[in-house]
């Protein structure tokens, strides 16, 4: 179950995944592998890397990973979890626990057949950078599996920006992509559960292209604005009959599209403003292709709780910055769409 905060009244967290299946770029770049400390001095690596899942989508991900007083281990039968020190991270053993961090399998190895699988490593962030840096190249084949990651913060001029991260907890070998083949599926998936809270048409002069759909992600200690798209005319309609605040979850195709300058260049004197571009040349796009019905709920987030919960955060953001200040002076189809959302794909599942 996802988590409550017992101070923004218990509003469950909503929660999003992707998987995706490409080719891998970017390794080369410098920006790909770095390794900092932080401001406490802890050690503190970043991944940074490209996944080509067609031949115009590129999906760019980012991992970071320092070092932890604790790590933790999971039992699917017990349904518990326990602590453990950490330099007994990779020397820890007890039946049935797994230690919870990242699925790797970038190496091959030999099966008791004699038949070449991955070599699968379970490695916290920390760990799994340094791994990561060692075995991914530019060109490989990869299954990728992770969670989406909302965000927004103020730029410095001011300006409210918001973020959607692909964070990956799985990263696998698997067969040779090739966009040229004839048969050639793309796997660019996401699920996400959010708070509906309005939608619009998108038009281009009388003809309707879709619609924004426009919802809350409610995070362990914010709220988060998140836009969506749908293309289905059937699955608007059934969109358009959503009240405000109501729970439903929803999958779908993650697509991406070039952003476009911000500066054009005949209102420049000279080259565009380097400091002012967008940051990725691509934007995401949530394009919705399916909902469960079944998953609508306007109860457990109504409009009281949710502003319950978003005062309440802003009063413990407030008091955050506060003490911060005080401290440096010191599958099929209904129609609902498609009716299968991500499942484990059968030649990298763990």
């Amino acid at each position: 179950m996802a988590k409550t905060h017992e101070s923004f009244g218990d509003l469950e967290q909503t929660d999003g995944s992707f998987a995706l299946k490409g080719v891998i770029t970017g390794v080369a770049k410098p920006t790909f592998y770095q390794e900092k400390n932080d401001k406490n001095g802890r050690p503190f690596r970043m991944i940074n890397f490209g996944v080509q899942v067609s031949k115009d989508w590129v999906h760019y991900l980012s991992i970071n990973g320092m070092t932890q007083e604790k790590v933790y281990f999971y039992s699917k039968d017990d349904k518990k979890t326990i602590s453990q020190d950490w330099k007994s991270r990779n020397s820890f053993r007890k039946e049935g626990y797994r230690l919870i961090g990242m699925n790797l399998g970038l190496e091959k190895t030999k099966d008791e057949k004699g038949n070449d699988v991955n070599d699968k490593k379970n490695l916290v962030p920390f760990d799994a950078c340094g791994y990561i840096n060692e075995h991914l190249k530019d060109g490989m084949s990869v299954f990728v599996r992770g969670k989406l990651e909302y965000s927004s913060f103020n730029n410095n001029s001011g300006e409210l920006q918001r973020s959607v991260k692909l964070v990956p907890n799985q990263i696998s070998l698997c067969k040779d992509v090739d966009f040229d083949e004839e048969d050639f599926d793309v796997q660019s998936d996401f699920t996400q559960t959010f708070v509906f809270m309005d939608m619009e048409m998108v038009k281009d002069g009388e003809e309707i292209l879709g619609a924004n759909v426009h919802g809350s992600i409610v995070n362990y200690n914010s709220i988060e604005q998140a836009e969506f798209f749908i293309r289905d005319s059937a699955l608007g309609k059934n969109f358009k009959t959503l009240k405000p605040y109501t729970f439903i979850k929803t999958w779908g195709n993650l697509e991406t599209e070039r952003n476009k300058e911000e500066v054009a260049s005949e209102d420049v004197w000279g080259s565009s403003n380097t400091m002012e571009a967008v940051r990725s040349p691509y934007k995401k796009l949530f394009v919705i292709t399916g909902a469960d019905p079944k998953s609508m709920n306007r109860e457990d987030y109504s409009e009281s709780k949710m502003d319950k919960a978003l005062q309440a955060m802003k009063k413990a953001q407030s008091e955050k910055e506060e003490f911060k200040t005080q401290n440096t002076s010191t599958a099929g189809t209904t129609e609902w769409g498609d009716t299968t959302p991500i499942e484990d794909d059968e030649e990298t599942g763990w």
